[in-house]
């Protein structure tokens, strides 16, 4: 359980390699390893060396919550991915606890303590213009590889429009 719990928080790959006296799981340095004491029947080929790469779920970061959160959450969690909310608004705080993890801060405070996380995805939805306009300044010095922004086409030229070139890349 370890192992699994090892590969879920630290976004690496877990390796998982066999031969015909045993196999092993490793993530970056973790390694564990079982020996298989089984008796060859007649007619068995034992393939002697395999490898299975399996990559870490992906990770999704909701800024904000609203009435679609449970579905969102519930929609993501079925495509495999482990999804982090942040909300603050007592409001919505059921609702994102839907998450495997609540976030209790603002959107522009959630990276304040360093280093986020990498996240596969971003969606910002806070159903207001200003934390909107926070999470998308807040995201700015982030490396995340796609960011999404719920709400009509109108508001989000207007959101941009309020951003540097620099943030709106």
């Amino acid at each position: 359980a370890a192992l699994l719990s090892t590969w879920q928080d630290d976004d690496k790959p877990l390796f998982v390699r066999g031969d015909a006296s045993s196999f092993s799981a490793e993530i970056g340095h973790t390694e564990k390893r079982w020996d298989i004491d089984w008796q060859r029947g007649e007619g068995v080929e034992v393939i002697s060396r395999w490898q299975v790469m399996i990559a870490p779920s992906p990770r999704v970061l909701v800024l904000g919550a609203g009435p679609e959160t449970r579905s969102l959450v519930r929609s993501l969690r079925d495509l495999g991915a482990r999804i982090d909310v942040v909300e603050s608004r007592s409001r919505w705080i059921d609702v994102a606890r839907e998450a495997d993890h609540l976030i209790e801060t603002t959107p522009a405070s959630a990276f304040d303590s360093g280093a986020p996380p990498m996240y596969s995805s971003v969606l910002v939805m806070n159903h207001d213009f200003e934390r909107d306009r926070e999470s998308l300044i807040a995201l700015r010095e982030t490396k995340h590889p796609w960011i999404g922004l719920l709400g009509p086409p109108r508001r989000r030229d207007d959101l941009l429009a309020l951003l540097s070139p620099a943030a709106r890349e």
